[in-house]
């Protein structure tokens, strides 16, 4: 008997054990059934030596009294079981409704969660968008780049064929300048540049007040050696030699130089010249640096004298002598 309530004991203990998320519910079933379970243990060990003592004779004891004895232990293990029972049935539905609990607190986060989740994707697809429209934008204004691009390119190509125009008709009208002022100059030189009348009777003479015939120099303008001005005769510029002398009308032997002199040929445009020659010889005190001019360039000079003197055939020439030869500065004025 007593092998049995050890036994039935130890069953309810280990009935008793609850796993850690229980451990609530172990402790308050432990509160309820040790007071229980030491009264029903002290009833059998009562009931126990009692029936040891009548079996021995010390005490008299009824079957009846006995019967009674075990019949009320057997009664409080009954009832230690069924409050066990209930309280475990109490603790089990009591953890079922924590774990409903949970599970509902687990279920709303995991609805958190989504609800997050979704936000979370609607973000995304709001960026997604976003992205989506800045790369539509971005390639629309490299179509519009592009299409800038091209219309530079056309645009550039047209200046560049109005420059290139731009630089022909110039070049045209350069050549056609030049043409203009080698037919002047042609027009002005007359019949004497081939020769066929005589050159003494056709020389070139300044205009009247300049003539005169005491032989001293005179310095003028180039204005006034040249009313109309005067064109440089293309690659006429060198240096003066002493074969030169008879070209010049002995300009050369009438010149005291330390250094070596030069001469230039002009074409007068003077029209009141008529049949007179229109070049005329002047002699420069140095070789001038001379930019890349146009061709039969009107031209002024610096420091100009002239000086009449008595040719062989006694006749009278003249001189021109001048310190520097440079571009006309007004040129329309001039011509």
């Amino acid at each position: 008997m007593v092998a049995e309530l050890n036994r039935k004991v130890g069953v309810v203990m280990a009935s008793a054990s609850f796993s850690p998320d229980r451990q609530e519910g172990t402790y308050e079933t432990y509160g309820l059934l040790a007071p229980a379970l030491g009264i029903s243990i002290a009833i059998a060990i009562f009931a126990i030596v009692t029936q040891s003592l009548a079996a021995n004779g010390a005490i008299s004891l009824s079957a009846t009294q006995q019967l009674t004895l075990w019949l009320v232990a057997a009664g409080f293990i009954v009832l230690l079981w069924i409050a066990y029972m209930i309280c475990r049935a109490y603790l089990t539905a009591r953890a079922g409704r924590a774990e409903i609990e949970q599970a509902r607190s687990a279920a709303a986060e995991a609805d958190a969660r989504r609800d997050e989740a979704l936000a979370a994707q609607a973000a995304a697809e709001q960026k997604v968008k976003g992205a989506q429209e800045q790369l539509d934008q971005a390639r629309e204004d490299a179509e519009q780049a592009r299409a800038a691009v091209a219309a530079a390119i056309v645009h550039r190509d047209e200046a560049l064929a109005a420059q290139a125009a731009a630089e022909q008709k110039v070049k045209d009208t350069q050549e056609q300048l030049d043409q203009a002022a080698e037919q002047e100059a042609k027009v002005a030189w007359g019949p004497w540049k081939d020769g066929s009348q005589e050159e003494d009777r056709h020389a070139w003479v300044p205009p009247a007040e300049l003539r005169r015939l005491d032989g001293s120099p005179v310095h003028v303008s180039t204005k006034a050696v040249f009313p109309n001005g005067c064109r440089l005769v293309p690659d006429s510029i060198s240096e003066a030699q002493d074969d030169d002398e008879t070209e010049t009308q002995g300009t050369v032997a009438r010149i005291n130089r330390p250094q070596p002199v030069y001469q230039c040929r002009v074409v007068d445009l003077n029209p009141e010249l008529n049949g007179r020659s229109h070049e005329a010889v002047v002699i420069l005190d140095q070789m001038p640096s001379l930019p890349s001019w146009a061709r039969y360039a009107l031209v002024e000079f610096d420091d100009l004298m002239i000086t009449p003197y008595m040719t062989d055939r006694i006749r009278i020439g003249y001189t021109l002598h001048a310190a520097g030869i440079k571009p006309a500065e007004d040129r329309e004025k001039t011509a």
